[in-house]
């Protein structure tokens, strides 16, 4: 628990997340209805702690199969990819089937005779493009069959989604089948039969069995809501939106003083560490300085030396080139700005919010009058900034992470002493401003 790392998604210790993942696990349990559930949030907010943890409840029950799938990490080609798949389907499948007691068939022969269930199974669905096989090791595999030359790699996905029910419906399970990082499908786009790979998700869940539910997950909220919220799904297959918040003080308070007490800094048998009021006074700066967010609160509890006052160390992380939090938000601003508009002026935008204060910037019209820029073109950057969970664009925009907020409000502080030092002939700061830090709103209006 000790490495902060900038990209995957964060898994800290489900401390404070018991009431999500027990909301989940008894939605996906129910008998009377075949839930299909969306797990929404920002960024490392704990989405994939919730899955696992529920994943790890649900794992005991009896004819109750469970598939983990993660996008991100088994993007690749579209054969290895549904190939990975299918193979979670099949290890859920024969994980379900294991027996809890008495007596036991040799392990060859179980999968054997599961491989032939599962193999009539597919066929009672007309699933044939999925064929399925023992290894020589003895574990089930799966064989798909593609045109190598006009190869519908639509039709397949659609195929491996659907041999789950046809699993549940011939063994009488419940099948779960957990989709993370579900957004990173449209990567897929662009290979035969998977143009409109979200359409192909939907039709699939529309047309699953009545045992079978399906749980995405993604950071993006206003791209999950609109992709799922309904437009696609006849009302018994909609998507049920959990969506996953910031922990409260106390969830909070024990996280980061877990995290200080799993490095050694406190905790019995340290004497020479932080006392105990000085460890929860850290806990409760923490909170106020970034929230409930669980990946700003251990990068926090993972950068305090048990002596500094939390703000000091907050400036550190968050300032200096290689500080955690720093590496952080400029992640999280080539991830999003990269996808939202390929500009400038979206940093622009963003730094012009974020400098306004708390309150934020009302309008248009005090935004352009902010930046010097015509009124008529800032929707067209303001909107996928919106879209990418960047900006709260309710009444009037703000910057939503209040932690880019404040690494924003230091960009602009650094680029204006620079600029200051120049203008008065000096050296300027020990490092000047980036460039991912300057935009030239000219340089913007005149591409646009």
């Amino acid at each position: 628990m000790s490495e902060i790392r900038i990209g995957p998604p964060a898994e800290p210790a489900a401390v404070g997340r018991e009431a999500e993942t027990s909301d989940l696990v008894s939605k996906l349990l129910s008998r009377r209805i075949s839930y299909n559930i969306a797990v929404v949030g920002h960024r490392r907010i704990g989405k994939t702690t919730i899955l696992r943890k529920a994943v790890h409840e649900l794992a005991g029950r009896n004819n109750v199969a469970v598939a983990y799938f993660d996008v991100r990490e088994n993007l690749t080609e579209p054969r290895r990819f549904l190939d990975a798949l299918e193979r979670a389907i099949l290890d859920a499948y024969v994980s379900a089937k294991r027996p809890r007691s008495g007596h036991v068939m040799a392990g060859h022969d179980r999968i054997l005779r599961l491989a032939g269930r599962a193999t009539t199974a597919l066929l009672s669905k007309r699933i044939k493009s999925v064929e399925i096989g023992v290894s020589g090791e003895g574990a089930m595999t799966a064989r798909l069959a593609i045109d190598e030359g006009r190869p519908d790699y639509g039709r397949l996905l659609v195929s491996v989604l659907r041999s789950a029910s046809a699993l549940a419906e011939r063994d009488r399970l419940k099948f779960i089948v957990m989709i993370d990082e579900f957004q990173d499908l449209a990567a897929l786009s662009r290979y035969p039969g998977l143009k409109d790979v979200f359409s192909l998700l939907c039709g699939a869940i529309r047309d699953k069995g009545p045992n079978v539910s399906f749980v995405v997950s993604g950071p993006r909220v206003q791209l999950s809501e609109a992709i799922l919220g309904g437009a696609r799904l006849p009302r018994p297959s909609r998507f049920h939106m959990q969506r996953v918040g910031d922990m409260d003080r106390a969830g909070s308070a024990l996280l980061f003083k877990r995290h200080v007490r799993s490095r050694g800094l406190a905790g019995p048998g340290n004497r020479g560490g932080p006392p105990a009021a000085a460890v929860a006074r850290a806990a409760a700066a923490a909170y106020d300085l970034v929230g409930g967010h669980p990946y700003y609160l251990l990068s926090l509890a993972e950068a305090w030396d048990g002596r500094a006052d939390l703000e000091s160390t907050y400036r550190r992380s968050l300032e200096p080139p290689l500080g955690a939090l720093h590496l952080y938000c400029e992640y999280v601003l080539s991830e999003d700005i990269g996808s939202a508009v390929k500009s400038p002026m979206s940093r622009a935008i963003l730094g012009a919010v974020a400098a306004a204060g708390g309150g934020g910037i009302p309008s248009y019209s005090a935004m352009a009058k902010a930046l010097s820029y015509r009124i008529e073109r800032l929707p067209r950057y303001v909107r996928p900034l919106v879209e990418a969970d960047l900006l709260d664009g309710g009444s009037g925009f703000s910057v939503r992470d209040r932690v880019l907020c404040d690494y924003l409000r230091a960009c602009t502080a650094r680029r204006e002493g620079a600029a200051q030092a120049a203008a008065a002939g000096g050296e300027g700061p020990l490092r000047a401003a980036a460039p991912s830090d300057t935009f030239n709103t000219a340089g913007a209006d005149a591409r646009a």
